[in-house]
């Protein structure tokens, strides 16, 4: 199954984070009679944060939403008219969510979407609004990411000031934004051989087959649409296949419990990460909870949003 992003829906530069060894104060401090691996065991925030999935995806979409309220504010004041982005709603259990089925009924693995980019403003193609939003490209930073690849980030401009408004500074949402995800990737790739997850692909298989769409893998079925439009060009025909077979794709991939397969496969592989990265990923997640209290006032409207359960707003 080819799962939806993490990521942002914002249209926001793409960026990513190094290492940074954040304070955690008294609340990291090891309580007399604990083991080290006690110590260093993941909380249900951190492994929300890990994995995207439990609470996490609702508190993501208020930062999400509070981020694109702040840049629309900071960009009125700089003369400029931005265009904030609202994330789609969350519902439905993880496996849901990460297969989207709605989303694939309406537009496929958005392979034709992802050529048209959303505009940002009616001047987004400015030099100045660019300037206004992002800063100036050589005053970004640059960091190491767990798996050693170096990325950057803008540290000023509306998208640095925003994000530094609510996590504190603009290298804490970056590390808090990419390197769980990179963690995770580790940990996909971990488990991608278990017995359980290889039952639950062959299940994908079959109903594949059934379904008259006999590839190998999702990632095979996603790249022949790719080819099939920079062969053939964006047509209505190919629109509908793309989503036919995307449509499929999620629908066998519940029906084989391959998503939830997974994600209970990485959720007990996160203990066995090694203690530094339980502990770095412990402090994320107490950033990223803290960022989430900042953003729930600038949001307003927070029915349905989820506290952090080792926050004051979960009890403990």
């Amino acid at each position: 199954m080819v799962l939806t992003t993490r990521r942002s829906t914002s249209r926001m530069l793409s960026v990513a984070v190094g290492l940074l060894v954040l304070a955690c104060g008294s609340a990291c401090t090891p309580q007399a009679g604990t083991t080290g691996r006690q110590e260093s065991a993941l909380g249900v925030d951190a492994l929300d944060l890990l994995t995207g999935s439990g609470g996490h995806p609702a508190r993501r979409r208020v930062l999400e939403l509070a981020e694109e309220k702040l840049v629309e504010r900071c960009m009125a004041a700089r003369g400029q008219v931005y265009w904030p982005v609202t994330p789609p709603p969350v519902a439905g259990s993880d496996e849901e969510r990460a297969v989207d089925l709605p989303r694939r009924r309406a537009e496929g693995f958005g392979l034709a979407a992802a050529s048209r980019p959303p505009r940002a403003g009616p001047n987004d193609r400015q030099p100045a609004f660019q300037l206004a939003l992002f800063g100036d490209t050589r005053r970004y930073e640059k960091l190491e990411l767990p798996d050693g690849s170096v990325l950057s980030y803008p540290t000023l401009g509306c998208v640095a000031e925003s994000r530094a408004a609510l996590y504190g500074d603009a290298r804490r949402w970056a590390r808090v934004d990419a390197v769980p995800q990179v963690l995770d990737n580790t940990l996909r790739e971990q488990v991608g051989k278990a017995p359980e997850l290889a039952r639950a692909r062959a299940r994908w298989l079959s109903c594949m087959a059934e379904a008259g769409h006999p590839y190998p893998d999702p990632e095979a079925a996603a790249e022949d649409l790719s080819r099939a439009y920079r062969q053939d060009g964006d047509s209505a025909s190919l629109r509908r296949r793309e989503i036919a077979v995307a449509t499929a794709d999620g629908e066998c991939a519940l029906r084989a419990r391959v998503p939830a397969t997974e994600l209970a496969l990485r959720r007990d592989g996160a203990q066995s990460l090694p203690a530094v990265r339980r502990r770095e990923l412990n402090d994320l997640g107490a950033v990223h909870c803290a960022a989430y209290r900042r953003a729930q006032p600038v949001v307003g409207d927070l029915a349905h949003a989820q506290p952090c359960l080792s926050s004051p707003e979960g009890g403990q």
